[in-house]
């Protein structure tokens, strides 16, 4: 599935915001600095994806550029990945829920590692044993 993905009354990229992009610049999120640890999540997909999280409400966040998403389970989360370089750039809740629970989580790893440095990540979830 795909998406074309602009929130043309988000923030501009300012001091207090970072701006991510996907390997091949072709999606670029636009965001503020997380005030909250990062997520790094160890669920089934996000393992895989070796995310990190940080959840913004959706009015917070730019993005642009075209992109498709992959749904599983019960459906309800799409992840939004780069239509040409493949990237996982964000999640958010699938049309129906997004205006009741009005979040994105952008990837942080698609940040400069200059703009990592110094942001605490924390450790959640995994599979039951």
């Amino acid at each position: 599935m795909s998406a074309s993905s602009t929130n043309p009354t988000s923030p501009t990229p300012t001091s207090r915001t970072l701006s991510a992009t996907c390997h091949c610049s072709a999606i670029t999120l636009t965001f503020p600095i997380p005030t909250k640890p990062l997520v790094e999540c160890h669920c089934s997909i996000c393992r895989r994806y070796s995310v990190l999280w940080a959840q913004f409400p959706s009015s917070d966040v730019q993005i642009t550029g075209e992109t498709e998403f992959y749904v599983w389970g019960d459906k309800d989360l799409q992840f939004h990945r780069c239509k040409a370089c493949g990237c996982v750039t964000h999640w958010m809740p699938r049309e129906g829920l997004r205006e009741e629970h009005g979040v994105v989580s952008v990837n942080c790893r698609m940040l400069e590692m200059v703009e990592l440095e110094g942001l605490e990540v924390r450790v959640s979830g995994g599979p039951k044993k």
